[in-house]
């Protein structure tokens, strides 16, 4: 009876330790879910996404992009170039048609052209002025014409300097003929309006003066000059003609000498004249009073 007793009590104590171990577990579970599920919180967080920018915030920052691009460029460099070039031809006018033609070719223009003749030598000295991106190409397209090149130059001066400092000046002046037109609005007295128009005068001569320079820096840099000198030697005469040649030559050459001895006994008259008037006081004293023999 008393094992009979017993086993009730068994059973219970059994299923209370069961239940305790079962929500012990079960407590354990949920801790650690919350602690994965925070975790997880922690490691898949969105990254922070910038609002969307509005329309005038994004064209300010590329204007600023754009200012800071052309802050990095240098400024632009000013060379004036030029060309002299000297060389014999085989034919002298079709070289000349043939630099006409490539100066049209290359963009420029002849600004003087001077032909003369020394000798058996017939001689053009040419002024071009050409785009100084096409200089390189003429002269050496010229220089293909030559039978025999004297020489061949081309020389470069740097202008940049000069034209920043200029360009600086000319604002400047720029600047104070503003101030001076708006202290003309502000003139009351016949006095002041005066001589502020006296000083406008003053300083827009001289703007002009140097905005004449910038735009012959511009002129020179923009078109460089080219010098060409060309020559052709030819013979007057074949030498199967030279015989007859030379006889003309010789008359010709004695007539010249003979109006050359002309003209010379035209510059010593006076003492010609004196030596006749000599001749014949002596000849009429001889007369009168011959020698005794």
């Amino acid at each position: 009876m008393k094992t009979l007793s017993f086993l009730p009590q068994t059973r219970t104590a059994f299923l209370l330790t069961l239940f305790i171990w079962t929500s012990l577990l079960s407590c354990t579970n949920k801790q650690e879910v919350a602690t994965d599920a925070a975790e997880s919180q922690v490691q898949f967080t969105p990254p922070n996404i910038p609002a969307p920018e509005e329309p005038e915030q994004q064209e300010a920052r590329e204007e600023n992009i754009e200012t800071g691009q052309n802050a990095a460029i240098p400024a632009q460099i000013k060379i004036i170039r030029n060309a002299s070039l000297r060389f014999q031809v085989q034919d002298y006018r079709k070289s000349i048609r043939n630099i006409e033609t490539l100066v049209k070719r290359y963009q420029g223009f002849v600004v003087n052209s001077n032909e003369s003749r020394i000798d058996n030598s017939l001689q053009n000295t040419l002024s071009i002025r050409v785009p100084s991106r096409n200089l390189d190409n003429l002269v050496e397209a010229l220089a293909k014409e030559a039978i025999f090149l004297d020489y061949k130059n081309i020389s470069s001066e740097d202008v940049s300097t000069e034209f920043v400092d200029i360009s600086a000046r000319l604002k400047a002046k720029q600047a104070v003929e503003q101030r001076y037109l708006d202290l003309l609005k502000q003139a009351k007295t016949i006095k002041d309006i005066l001589e502020i128009e006296n000083q406008l005068r003053q300083i827009r001569e001289e703007i002009e003066s140097v905005q004449a320079r910038i735009n012959y820096i511009n002129s020179q840099v923009a078109y460089s000059t080219v010098s060409v000198e060309i020559y052709e030697n030819r013979s007057e005469v074949s030498e199967g003609n030279s015989f007859w040649v030379r006889i003309l030559n010789a008359l010709k050459n004695g007539w010249d000498m003979l109006l050359s001895f002309i003209v010379g006994l035209l510059y010593i008259w006076p003492f010609i004249l004196l030596l006749a008037l000599i001749t014949f006081v002596l000849k009429k004293f001889f007369r009168k009073h011959p020698p005794v023999r």
